[in-house]
């Protein structure tokens, strides 16, 4: 046997009694803690359990009841509060554990590689007879819904439906063995190559036995509620509800995928006992021992390596004899005591279909984690097994596996009509351990709804917590491997502790933007620079490094120096002359633009300020990045030749401060409402200041020398415009604001010389820029480049940061931390709904993908309780507008307005009922309830028999909100003919 060969169980998820959830019921495994409820009289009564019954001498009020069996998360697959009642819960349960089982294997349905199948199994659906059939309404449409929502056949399928999965779908029944034949099944079809994963498992829910059952003296239940398989006291089991699933790849795919392995599948059979038995019912020690040697025979393994196996185990006294005789042939050789036995029934009761695939997970749990679970029920061995004698002990309390070895383990599930399944598990072969990165990564989590959300959030801190302070990497990427839903949280951080920390963290959550955002590129000006900014995305991005490097080649005749030596080196001195200053900004900007392209972030939109714009104009092709970098080198070596100058920040609006300003000033800059900035010579700017302070404003004098945007730049103009005489400019390939006009870039003008002559000269509007940006809503300022200035200038105009406002680098004061700052830049823009490759942001990490919380489904109540009796019929009911439903329509209702209003409030009523949500208002569209051709013609059908009036499907197409539908029944109404102007029936 190859160490490849095998199917790798990659994910995992269950519920059972006393367990919502695989880690609590992973602990119930290892325990065997009993898990069984006794129901009080009271509840019983309650719940509409007969008093003879509950009465009955043998009658055992005792079962293992699932927990939330009847409340669903309806809105996370796209059911309407009706159609989910319609559902058996079993479906609903099934549908939720397979989505947590993915989760757990890291596998986006959306984003699967290859096809995935489903096998799936479910119990009796007694709820269709006793809750559903009751209920339903005389439709045949509805009927049909009713019973796609409830038929055995239908769960595979449903699985696939609302999960994409487009692999082999297959419903599978046999009986107490169905989900482990499932699972036989998804082995068999990997091996096949018809799917590259598969999901296999099974769903039970006592409906409507869920309260107890009666003795029965030798038969399946037992007289007290327990299960004590191989133990002197058996003598049954009892009733419990659950379910479970797992999700499976072929080794080989699974080891070159990195997917975390809880065991491998080495082999597995399926057989049945034919007529060589007693009974129908009855088990055959032939039938087992053929399935067990099977299996092992086809994983090649020698049965005496077995440490585990988890019986079928049903504690009767048939059940009992006949398994462990069969066990004693399949392992004949093993040594005496050296096989430990178990049973998962004994802590929840018989699971019935889904019996088969909690004991594989309880198996392959053990497997994973080195320990033998624990059967503390059991005191004394029953005599007529003999386990003294035979290589089987029955362990009380957990136990450590024995040394030697790869850890091997049996399951076995054997169904009433004599299907038996056995599946032969075997540790994960060793994966080379694989540090991870300490750099910070991305933890992400998502839900449907804000309610959701914020129990995740809960749930994700919790488990990060528990990790203290190990590495993120390992998880982050697990986090990020799930879908994305709307309502998003996201953290930058390096340790499991931090992430937990930013998580709980007020304001963690936000929503995306429907569509994603529109994110704008923002280019900031001179001012915004210092030594050795973005030096980390250098390092750590070879698609920053390649547009930085470009660059400064460019770069390299005009300075006579290199700009990586420059902007790295921390010489702030050199860095903060103009002249280095602006081919420096330009490069940082550009290469962090081109960055954000690699990750998948691309601009709808781009400002700039000052030189700033230069960077747009480049990214938009107005001219060649050659081109580009020559002119802002040229024009910051002309400014330097520049008069001394200053400039000053006045919190004063554009008409204020002309009146205020002294000949020789002027306005540079509009930054925004009350953000001005002035400039001129320093003798009259210092003067200025100090008669502004006298008028109690606001003036903060500016870092620079010079003074920019003013006339001090005239007499450099001419020498820069020769140079710009040599570009070959372009229309703009992309959307960007002009500083000169505060409006889009008009591709008239800036091809031009002129344009960029101006746009020298000329003050920045750059918060008319910003207003003709916010135009969109759905806007999102990205300020490529260091620190924040653009972004503060937005935020100040928008007076929030709710999501609109990100920036890509950290101020002077933060600037050994340029990667986590990206990283939490990443995080924002994903919380936005940005289309972000986080992955390509973050460190790699190639060690096994981390087990996280599974979604926190926001369950509510949807469940049709039994009914004693048929439902009356509802012709025999008046309807909202107080006629008789049988009364005739037609001039009953034509051109009155109370029968108007009768058949708005009859729609009204029928809409509610088909969605069951009772927020439904006259303009409200039935197609956007969630409202169907099955719902529509269910609604049709009630509406015909209560109006007494026919009309087409159609007419609810053409007209589907309450209101337009009701006004076309009024009309059809009117010209209906009167009963009884009809012709009349014969009398016999």
């Amino acid at each position: 046997m190859s160490e490849l060969d095998g199917i790798a169980i990659v994910g995992m998820a269950a519920r059972a009694p006393g367990a919502n959830g695989l880690e609590a019921f992973a602990e119930l495994a290892r325990s065997g803690r009993y898990a069984g409820r006794v129901f009080a009289d009271a509840e019983l009564a309650a719940f509409g359990v007969p008093a003879g019954l509950r009465r009955h001498p043998d009658f055992v009020p005792v079962t293992g009841p699932l927990d939330e069996f009847d409340a669903f998360d309806h809105a996370f697959f796209g059911l309407t509060p009706r159609e989910a009642e319609l559902h058996d819960p079993q479906l609903r349960v099934m549908l939720e554990t397979v989505w947590h089982a993915l989760e757990d294997a890291g596998c986006d349905p959306s984003a699967a590689p290859g096809p995935v199948g489903v096998f799936a199994g479910m119990g009796t659906n007694g709820y269709y007879w006793n809750n559903v059939l009751p209920a339903m309404r005389e439709s045949q449409a509805e009927a049909l819904l009713g019973r796609a929502a409830n038929d055995k056949d239908f769960l595979a399928t449903l699985i696939s439906y609302k999960l994409d999965l487009r692999g082999p779908s297959m419903s599978v029944q046999s009986a107490c063995s169905t989900s482990l034949v499932a699972v036989h099944l998804a082995v068999q079809s990997l091996l096949a190559g018809e799917c590259d994963s598969a999901v296999a498992g099974g769903v039970s829910v006592l409906l409507p036995e869920e309260f107890g059952a009666l003795y029965a003296g030798g038969g399946i239940a037992s007289r007290d509620g327990r299960c004590r398989p191989f133990d002197a006291a058996a003598d049954g089991t009892f009733g419990g509800s659950g379910a479970g699933a797992v999700v499976l790849r072929r080794l080989e795919d699974a080891l070159a995928a990195g997917d975390a392995i809880y065991a491998v599948i080495r082999g597995s059979a399926v057989n049945n006992d034919g007529a060589r038995k007693v009974g129908f019912t009855a088990p055959s020690i032939d039938g087992q021992v053929a399935a067990i040697e099977e299996a092992l025979a086809i994983a090649q393994i020698d049965p005496a390596t077995i440490g585990f196996v988890e019986t079928h185990g049903t504690a009767t006294a048939i059940g009992d004899a006949i398994e462990l005789r069969a066990l004693r042939r399949a392992f004949a050789g093993a040594e005496r005591g050296t096989i430990a036995l178990g049973a998962i029934k004994s802590a929840i009761g018989h699971l019935d279909a889904a019996a088969g695939i909690v004991g594989l997970i309880r198996a392959a749990l053990a497997v994973a984690r080195g320990e033998i679970p624990g059967s503390p029920y059991f005191e004394r061995p029953n005599p007529l097994l003999e386990l003294e004698t035979s290589p089987f002990v029955v362990p009380t309390a957990p136990a450590p596996w024995r040394a030697g070895g790869p850890r091997r383990a049996g399951v076995s599930s054997f169904g009433i009509g004599g299907t038996n399944a056995h599946v032969v598990l075997e540790q994960a072969p060793a994966v080379r351990a694989v540090p991870p990165p300490p750099a910070p990564a991305v933890y992400v989590v998502s839900a449907r709804s804000a309610e959701s959300l914020a129990a995740g959030l809960r749930a994700h801190a919790g488990a990060l917590a528990r990790r203290g302070g190990a590495a993120l990497a390992g998880c982050a990427q697990a986090s990020r491997a799930r879908p994305a839903f709307p309502h998003r949280a996201a953290v930058a951080a390096a340790t499991c502790a931090e992430a937990a920390a930013g998580l709980s963290a007020p304001g963690a959550a936000g929503r995306s933007v429907p569509g994603g955002p529109a994110v704008v590129f923002a280019f900031p000006g001179q001012g915004a620079q210092y030594a050795g900014m973005a030096e980390p995305l250098y390092r750590g991005f070879a698609a920053f490094r390649a547009a930085f490097d470009a660059c400064a080649e460019a770069a390299r005749p005009a300075l006579g120096r290199d700009l990586r030596e420059l902007v790295f080196a921390g010489d702030a001195a050199a860095l903060g002359r103009t002249e280095h200053t602006q081919p420096a900004l330009f490069a940082v900007e550009y290469a962090t633009a081109r960055l954000w392209e690699s990750l998948g972030v691309h601009p709808a939109a781009m400002i700039g300020h000052s030189v700033g714009e230069y960077v747009a104009a480049a990214l938009a092709e107005v001219f060649s990045l050659a081109d580009a970098v020559a002119l802002v080198a040229e024009r910051g070596r002309l400014m330097q030749a520049m008069e001394p100058g200053a400039m000053l920040a006045v919190a004063l609006d554009e008409r204020r401060l002309r009146e205020l300003l002294p000949a020789g000033l002027e306005i540079a800059a509009l930054n925004g409402p009350l953000q001005t900035v002035v400039g001129g010579a320093p003798a009259a700017v210092a003067e200025f200041a100090a008669r502004l302070a006298e008028r109690g404003v606001r003036a903060v004098p500016v870092a620079t020398s010079l003074a920019f945007h003013t006339r001090a730049t005239e007499p450099v103009l001419g020498a820069f415009a020769e140079r710009l005489s040599a570009v070959r400019f372009a229309a703009p390939a992309r959307r960007y604001v002009s500083n000169v006009s505060g409006d889009w870039a008009d591709p008239a003008q800036v091809g031009t010389p002129a344009y960029w002559l101006a746009h020298t000269r000329g003050a920045v509007r750059y918060a008319q820029g910003l207003g003709t940006l916010l135009r969109d809503p759905r806007a999102l300022l990205l300020e490529v480049g260091p620190g924040r200035t653009l972004t503060d200038l937005a935020r100040r105009r928008l007076r929030t940061t709710l999501q609109r406002t990100v920036t890509s680098l950290p101020v002077a004061a933060e600037a050994g931390d340029g990667l986590r700052h990206l990283l939490a830049a990443c995080a924002q823009l994903w919380v936005a709904g940005a289309p972000l490759d986080l992955g390509a942001a973050t460190p790699a990490y190639e060690g096994p993908r981390e087990r996280l919380p599974g979604y926190a489904f926001e369950r509510r109540r949807a469940y049709l309780p039994p009914a004693s009796a048929p439902a009356a019929a509802t012709s025999a009911a008046p309807n909202a507008g107080g006629t008789a439903v049988g009364a005739p329509a037609g001039a009953a209702l034509a051109g009155s307005a109370a029968g108007a209003a009768g058949i708005e409030a009859t729609v009204l009523a029928a809409w509610r009922d088909a969605f069951g949500v009772d927020e439904i208002a006259a303009d409200d569209d039935f197609f956007a309830l969630g409202g169907n051709s099955l719902t529509a013609s269910a609604v049709v059908t009630r509406l015909r028999g209560e109006l007494r009036l026919e009309f087409p499907i159609a007419a609810l197409f053409a007209a589907p909100s309450v209101r337009e539908f009701s006004a076309e029944l009024a009309r059809l109404a009117g010209s209906a003919v009167p009963a009884a102007a009809a012709p009349a029936a014969a009398v016999p």
